[in-house]
């Protein structure tokens, strides 16, 4: 979920980064510790997630948040909210005690991406990371999740579907919209792009270049756990501190959207396109050179470990939908008028230790950023207000 039909009044035209500078200084790149070799090995700490939206980030997320607590380091939160007020670039002040010369160890919650504020408050060798998604799913996906949000964000007044957008989207969508970047090139907008950039811009590949200068592994929503694996070996991380439950899921799975309907949706998103093609042709790169009988091999682990948690931790093994989550705090967030994101049921039989980290596993993202202290007042609010009228 994201707040930001909570910022009516906000113009990103006042931020103090821009496209130009979102990457500026990339030309020397960020401090990456290289491993030459295998041993001696340390997990690494400090870690800047790009969280993408309608990506799997919130699993991501999840897994940044555990792995965290386990080593009791430091994170960069937000103030009275779920994102570091998005859409607006990020900046600095943004972050809940945040002073000149402090310095955090995960950054991971909702933010535009701008290098030179993120900077101040990561450390020099932070280890950048983001995932991106098939844009003609992930388009599918954030219309049915953001499109009834409030009435102001898509210019449309509500009720058509998402084919029907795509038969015609300039009927529909004006770039000075409130919001429109949700409906329109989504994960190049997070990375600080012109979501308006035509795909065909020459300046593209410089904006790319500069992207893959910055992040250490741009992971892939379509081969996860082939993703979390290269995680892993980059960070230095133990199998345990990989495995996860898919949080912020979608009832029903994979998109419906027809193939006419999915080729325009690529068409449509023509700048998120040709950035999911030429990350996720990096990232089979990053495979071939990990080995691809190694890959199967610890994506199969992976796989075992997932499920040997699942039968220990989860009533029947798997998600249910939110209607039959019985602990109200473990119930996800749901579009308005919906009820179409998953959560878990815990087994009861559990020891209290195991409880907790089976729980920990299963926690949507509200309640654990409310856990770890971030008030979300502002994101409650607007809750009780779209309550209130019934959105």
């Amino acid at each position: 979920m994201s707040s930001v039909t909570i910022r009516k009044w906000m113009r990103l035209s006042n931020s103090s980064c821009t496209q130009a500078d979102s990457y500026r200084g990339s030309d020397t790149p960020i401090s990456h510790e290289e491993k030459v070799a295998p041993f001696p090995c340390f997990p690494h700490h400090n870690i800047m997630f790009l969280k993408t939206h309608k990506a799997a980030g919130s699993t991501v997320l999840n897994i940044l948040l555990r792995f965290g607590q386990k080593y009791s380091l430091r994170f960069a939160l937000p103030r009275r909210t779920n994102d570091f007020s998005y859409p607006e670039f990020f900046k600095r002040d943004y972050v809940d005690g945040y002073a000149p010369g402090t310095h955090f160890n995960i950054l991971a919650n909702h933010l535009r991406f701008c290098r030179k504020e993120l900077h101040e408050v990561m450390p020099a060798d932070t280890i950048y990371i983001t995932i991106l998604r098939d844009p003609g799913l992930l388009f599918d996906s954030s219309f049915h999740y953001f499109a009834p949000l409030v009435p102001f964000t898509w210019n449309f007044g509500g009720g058509i579907t998402v084919e029907e957008f795509l038969r015609d989207p300039w009927y529909y969508y004006r770039p000075s919209g409130l919001n429109a970047h949700l409906l329109k090139n989504l994960q190049a907008f997070d990375l600080g792009l012109d979501y308006n950039l035509n795909s065909t811009d020459p300046y593209v590949d410089e904006l790319f270049h500069n992207i893959e200068k910055t992040f250490k592994l741009i992971m892939i929503s379509e081969y996860f756990d082939e993703s979390l694996v290269l995680l892993k070996d980059l960070l230095c991380w133990d199998f345990d501190d990989i495995v996860y439950f898919k949080l912020n899921m979608r009832a029903g799975g994979t998109s419906q959207l027809s193939n006419e309907a999915y080729s325009h949706a690529h068409a449509w998103n023509g700048l998120d396109l040709r950035l999911y093609k030429h990350f996720n042709n990096s990232l089979w790169h990053l495979i071939k050179s990990y080995g691809i009988e190694r890959m199967r091999s610890d994506v199969k682990e992976l796989h075992r470990r997932k499920g040997q948690l699942a039968y220990t931790c989860l009533e029947r093994g798997g998600p249910v939908v939110a209607e039959n989550v019985r602990n109200k705090g473990l119930q996800p967030w749901q579009p308005p008028g919906a009820s179409s994101i998953m959560g878990y049921n815990l087994r009861t039989n559990l020891s209290a230790e195991l409880y907790e980290s089976c729980r920990k596993m299963v926690m949507p993202e509200l309640q654990y950023l409310s856990e770890l202290g971030v008030s979300l007042w502002l994101t409650k609010l607007w809750s009780w207000i779209r309550w209130l009228v019934r959105w």
